[in-house]
């Protein structure tokens, strides 16, 4: 099965500089396929930093944390099919796929 790429884009909420952690702090939208995906993101910098920098960093963030949640989340459903489908083949069981 062959699912095409599609694009996803970012949605930067208020970027927020955060001088406990030394970093801006924002909350990041992707939307990808109509749906809305939200994850909070974070840029170690200093509180001067260029503003360029500052969202080209916030956004790869937003990027990776939904490229690892998709995976995940795939990895997941590709286990689950798995256990039904050995549950389903296991004759102790009453194996629908063997009756």
């Amino acid at each position: 099965m062959c699912i095409n790429e599609m694009t996803a884009t970012v949605t930067l909420g208020l970027a927020l500089y955060n001088p406990e952690t030394g970093a801006f702090e924002a909350k990041a939208e992707v939307r990808e396929g109509g749906a809305v995906f939200s994850y909070p993101v974070t840029f170690p910098a200093l509180p001067h930093a260029e503003f360029e920098t500052v969202i080209k960093g916030l956004n790869a963030q937003a990027l990776t944390r939904h490229a690892q949640a998709r995976e995940r989340t795939q990895r997941f459903l590709r286990d689950t099919v798995r256990a039904v489908i050995h549950r389903a083949d296991t004759p102790a069981l009453g194996g629908f796929l063997g009756a």
